[in-house]
């Protein structure tokens, strides 16, 4: 129990013993371990109070008050690390209680104790200890562009640097980075360190996954990523990425076209030497091959794999590029159900999917999909004939919440098929080199006016 205090002033005349304790301390903790709650306060003859006084078996025991006004506030100066007395009083009319706010105060120049409550309250006062300790046992944790030698100094660095409170900061700090917007941002796309998000920036990537799917496969960087991920979708696992590029080059030849196998091979050497590194002219560690000789690539002519893109004759040495009407086309459902007359309905329609299936079907194809998204069925003016549509073709419809444009250029990609759009994809084209590079190859435009439909690039 805290040790309550009365005081007396009195004026020291004669005492037949007299006794002075060596510290304030001491006088203070005699006090307490006797349980004395009877303190003098001896005068000056200006009836200043000079020492405190306590008065056991006939003699007098005292120490000078060094300044403080009570042994309350010298306990209390004393449990929080003040050195005197005029330093507690300073602190205490400024509102602080502890030596080491007061001297944060004092060094760094605060005049607002909004702003030093603000300090301790998001932690930056045990934070700063916490900062020297992080300093002295990570010898790899990114330099500072600023000094840091008091908390108030880390405060507002943190804060320049976005961050409100300690905690997170060195929850940052950690993972190598000083700044909150560049930390949200490499979170957000997956980054577990500022090393690893930097290397990514340098090679191009977007995210932590793509640079880990490239460090497994070997590949150099963004643009090199890419053409590797490009070949992923083509054909399936068990093809080598040289019988991939092969099925590529034969979907952009000349619909109907007939090729002889030298000017074919030398086709498919000039395109596989576009895969080889500017600066070593060899082809990447993950371009797997099948192809070590021209007579496996003519025996890979007439693999079944081949038959979406043509037939080779064996005799005549020459592949016969499929018609148009041979390959597989799929419709993107919403761009078909809004257009009409070269323009927008307020309505999509079912009858325009319809008009475009019968036209394709007239035209020789039969291979034909639709892909949907989820929400295109409840914005239908003629939802009625959708069962009708089901049953012509293959209808597909995305995920919830999810757009068919997705699944629409991933399966162009896989299968380089034909696509019946109107959409330019103007966005994909900005993020997918691919897209841009490549989809307009793949995309038929067209009008549909009344029960006509027009499609200029359908060659018949």
């Amino acid at each position: 129990m805290k040790q309550e205090y009365h005081y007396f002033k009195a004026h020291l005349q004669k005492a037949e013993t007299l006794l002075q304790f060596i510290s304030l301390r001491e006088l203070y903790q005699y006090t307490e371990f006797n349980n004395l709650n009877s303190i003098l306060l001896l005068l000056n003859e200006q009836a200043e109070a000079t020492d405190f006084a306590i008065l056991q078996h006939n003699a007098i025991m005292k120490h000078s008050t060094e300044g403080y006004k009570t042994l309350e506030d010298f306990a209390a100066a004393d449990l929080n690390l003040f050195t005197d007395a005029a330093l507690y009083y300073e602190a205490k009319e400024l509102g602080y209680k502890r030596y080491d706010e007061y001297k944060l105060v004092k060094e760094t120049g605060i005049s607002n104790k909004h702003i030093y409550d603000k300090i301790k309250l998001n932690g930056f006062i045990q934070g700063y200890e916490e900062y020297i300790k992080l300093a002295e046992t990570h010898s790899d944790l990114p330099a500072m562009n600023t000094p840091i030698s008091n908390a108030f100094q880390l405060y507002e660095f943190v804060v320049k640097n976005g961050f409100d409170k300690y905690k997170d900061f060195e929850e940052a700090y950690l993972k190598g980075f000083t700044d909150k917007p560049t930390y949200s941002v490499a979170t957000e796309f997956g980054f577990l360190n500022n090393t690893d998000y930097q290397l990514a920036l340098k090679l191009g990537f977007r995210t932590y996954l793509e640079l880990t799917l490239a460090q497994k496969h070997k590949a150099r960087d963004h643009e090199d990523y890419v053409r590797m991920h490009e070949l992923m979708d083509v054909g399936d696992k068990k093809n080598s990425n040289d019988e991939k590029l092969l099925m590529v080059l034969l979907s952009k030849i000349e619909q109907g076209k007939r090729i002889s196998l030298n000017k074919l091979y030398d086709l498919f050497l000039k395109t596989i030497n576009e895969y080889n590194y500017k600066d070593t002219l060899q082809l990447p560690e993950w371009f797997t091959k099948q192809f070590d000789s021209k007579e496996n690539f003519v025996a890979f002519l007439t693999k079944d794999s081949l038959r979406p893109y043509g037939n080779y004759d064996e005799d005549g040495e020459f592949f016969q590029i499929n018609k148009m009407q041979d390959r597989e086309v799929i419709l993107d459902a919403s761009n078909v159900a809004h257009n009409t007359k070269g323009g927008t309905q307020n309505k999509p329609t079912v009858s325009n999917m319809l008009k475009m299936v019968a036209f394709l079907k007239g035209h020789g194809f039969t291979k034909i999909s639709v892909l949907a998204d989820a929400s295109l069925q409840y914005k239908l003016a003629d939802a009625d004939k959708l069962k009708e549509l089901e049953k012509q073709v293959d209808y597909r419809t995305s995920p919830s919440e999810t757009s068919a444009d997705n699944f629409i250029i991933n399966y162009v990609k896989s299968k380089h098929c034909l696509l019946v759009s109107n959409d330019t994809f103007k966005d994909w084209k900005n993020l997918d080199p691919w897209v841009a590079n490549n989809i307009d190859f793949y995309r038929l435009s067209f009008m549909i006016k009344d029960n006509e439909v027009l499609m200029p690039d359908l060659k018949l």
